[in-house]
């Protein structure tokens, strides 16, 4: 067969689409790791100083809120999944974690 309904055709079509749906995806992904950064640096000038110490004489008092955001570990650095997908024909995107969300904002 050849033309439009060929695997082949078909296969890449499949692919195209995959592809803009995986585009639009990571979009709304950035958005949304932006609107969260935004609402917690709000939130830190709200409540005031990060880690700042409650006024409550209660020794056993904690607060439940960290005291700033976590530090750049090797946990975020470092991913185990593989930069391509083994049998896949699609273009591997480059994977986005960690400090990589700061210089995909930029």
């Amino acid at each position: 067969m050849s033309g439009l309904f060929s695997a082949e055709s078909r296969q890449q079509a499949l692919q195209k689409q995959i592809g803009k749906a995986i585009d639009a995806f990571r979009i709304a992904l950035f958005e949304t790791h932006a609107t969260i950064r935004r609402l917690y640096e709000a939130n830190q000038r709200k409540l005031g100083q990060s880690g700042r110490r409650s006024g409550s004489r209660n020794p056993t008092a904690r607060s439940t809120l960290s005291r700033g955001p976590l530090p750049d570990s090797i946990s975020t650095r470092v991913s185990t999944v593989p930069r391509q997908v083994r049998h896949s024909r699609t273009k591997a995107r480059p994977r986005i974690y960690g400090r990589r969300f700061e210089r995909v904002r930029r």
